[in-house]
C-alpha cells in the first residue's frame, strides 16, 4: 500500500486484530507505518501479528516504510501482545503524541520469529515520546501469552527511548538487548 497498512481512528472502540495461533495478521510491506491507532480510538488490541515480515519467514524484505505500529490515541486500554515487529524503516513500536494507557507486553521486536535470529527495525525497538503516559512495556501479562516477556534487541538505535516529555511510564520483564 502506499500509505499504511492498517488505520484505527475516530471514537472507535473496542477493535481487534490478531487471532489464535496460527492464525492473525501479516501486515507487512506499506510505504507508510503497518498499523496506526489514532484520535480517540480505545480498547484497541492486536496479537498474533507479524508487523514488518511474512508470517514465520526470516526474509527481511517485508518491512514497512516508518514505524511498524505508530499509537498516537489519547482514547486509552490499548493492548500490544503476541506480535513480531521487525525490519520497519524506523521504530518498532511508537507511540507519541498524548497517547496513554498503553500496554506493550510479550512481543518480539527486532528479532525473527522464534526470536534467535537479528531482524532490527531501523530505529529504536520501542520509542515513547510526546507526551505519552502511563505505557506499560512489559509487566504482567493480562491473559495468557505464548511469549512470556518482551524481547527487544538488535534494533538500530535503543531497545527502548523514552523521549520528550513523556512520563509515568513502567518498563518491566522484558529482554532487552538479548534473544529470549
Amino acid at each position: 500500500n502506499a500509505l499504511n497498512g492498517v488505520v484505527v481512528e475516530g471514537n472507535s472502540k473496542s477493535t481487534v486484530m490478531g487471532g489464535p495461533i496460527p492464525l492473525g495478521n501479516v501486515v507487512a510491506a506499506n510505504l507508510q507505518n503497518g498499523i496506526v491507532v489514532q484520535d480517540k480510538a480505545s480498547y484497541f488490541t492486536t496479537y498474533n501479528t507479524f508487523c514488518g515480515l511474512a508470517a514465520f519467514s526470516d526474509d527481511p524484505s517485508f518491512g514497512n516504510g516508518q514505524d511498524g505500529m505508530l499509537i498516537t490515541s489519547t482514547g486509552s486500554n490499548i493492548l500490544i501482545r503476541t506480535n513480531v515487529i521487525t525490519r520497519n524503516g524506523d521504530d518498532g513500536i511508537e507511540v507519541s503524541g498524548k497517547a496513554k494507557d498503553v500496554r506493550i507486553v510479550g512481543n518480539i521486536i527486532g528479532l525473527n520469529t522464534d526470536g534467535l535470529i537479528p531482524m532490527g527495525n531501523a530505529d529504536n525497538g520501542v520509542e515513547i515520546g510526546g507526551s505519552a503516559r502511563n505505557i506499560l512495556v512489559g509487566g504482567p501479562q493480562p491473559t495468557f501469552n505464548v511469549i512470556p516477556e518482551n524481547a527487544i534487541s538488535h534494533n538500530g538505535a535503543n531497545g527502548v527511548a523514552i523521549v520528550g516529555s513523556a512520563r509515568d511510564n513502567i518498563v518491566s520483564h522484558s529482554y532487552i538487548g538479548t534473544e529470549h
